[in-house]
């Protein structure tokens, strides 16, 4: 079966993720930019494409026959978590990560540039970590196999884009002044993602889509024999036992607060769910009919990437670990781990 590593560039500024409606579906009118794909968004991107390649695109207006070609190449439905839900063609994903040049960069753990102590205690160069004074040094960085380790930040930047909704002609738009932060990744950055696909894809560049506001990137497909192995970054070795996320991860945040120590982040996860049988997949309305549009997750705190849990214990490290990795959402990228 096919490997792949996927490179996806921007081709201009982006604008991933954000909330920009409340529970009340209002708008929210100041959103920002996630500063990566999540990893349904890779998923839903290679879904609709395969089906724009194979021409099977049409959802409920497709006959029958056709129908049934587009669940075996994508699957009958979108990601949705806590079920066992199968892509077709497409049978894993790796989690996200960024490359340059041939050399990929993974998400590094958030406390790279500290050591810690038998007692659990950080240090940034022999000073005791403090929050007030030290909370710009753990943060979101990513690391090469040879070591080197790069701020998130440094290779990102901020779009401002500020303006106002047109009403209808005739009408007045209450709430119509809107700001967004999009993003942009600095030259010769792009995301990729490992793949393994049923699938014969040729290697010519491909423009598609992704994410909000119609961004434009560009994606290739690179046959690999083995998708490599992510292995513990030796900058980052402990005398205690850990786990690091090198994916966004499912984990039940009580049984966090049950570890001897963590250094932690969360992010806000949703994603959009529609069916190949869905009517409209441009209409998105209160009324949640994934028979008639697309319809809205229910929202989850997933343990974010770069998250370090500490164990005294060998043995409740791997009991621990075991919890993360048997999650089902495992094969579209999410709760991969690193074991120290």
């Amino acid at each position: 079966m096919p490997n792949y590593k996927i490179t996806i560039t921007p081709l201009q500024y982006y604008f991933f993720g954000g909330e920009k409606h409340d529970e009340e579906y209002k708008t929210n009118y100041f959103v920002e930019s996630l500063d990566y794909p999540q990893q349904t968004t890779i998923l839903g991107m290679l879904r609709y494409f395969l089906l724009w390649e194979n021409n099977l695109l049409g959802g409920k207006a497709l006959s029958r026959e056709n129908q049934s070609k587009a669940k075996a190449l994508i699957g009958s439905e979108s990601f949705e978590y806590g079920e066992q839900l199968e892509f077709g063609k497409i049978k894993t994903l790796s989690p996200l990560f960024f490359t340059k040049e041939e050399k990929d960069y993974h998400f590094a753990p958030r406390d790279i540039h500290f050591t810690l102590d038998k007692n659990f205690q950080l240090y940034h160069k022999e000073i005791p970590y403090n929050a007030k004074d030290h909370y710009n040094k753990i943060g979101s960085h990513i690391i090469s196999a040879d070591g080197e380790t790069i701020s998130l930040h440094s290779i990102i930047r901020n779009v401002e884009q500020v303006g106002n909704e047109k009403a209808e002609k005739g009408g007045t738009k209450e709430n119509a002044f809107y700001k967004q932060t999009m993003k942009s990744l600095l030259p010769g950055w792009s995301f990729a993602v490992y793949a393994d696909m049923d699938l014969d894809i040729g290697s010519e560049d491909y423009t598609v889509q992704l994410g909000g506001e119609k961004c434009m990137f560009r994606m290739q497909f690179k046959k690999i024999e083995n998708i490599p192995t992510v292995k513990y970054y030796e900058k980052h070795q402990r005398t205690q036992k850990s786990i690091v996320c090198i994916s966004d991860c499912f984990v039940d945040a009580t049984k966090i607060k049950e570890l001897d120590f963590a250094v932690t982040d969360y992010v806000s996860f949703r994603n959009f769910r529609s069916k190949i049988t869905t009517q409209n997949y441009y209409a998105f309305k209160k009324e949640q009919n994934i028979n008639n549009g697309m319809v809205r997750s229910r929202r989850y705190q997933l343990l974010k990437r770069g998250s370090v849990l500490y164990f005294s214990d060998e043995s409740d490290r791997d009991d621990f670990a075991k919890i993360i990795e048997a999650d089902s959402a495992k094969n579209i990228g999410f709760n991969h781990i690193l074991k120290n």
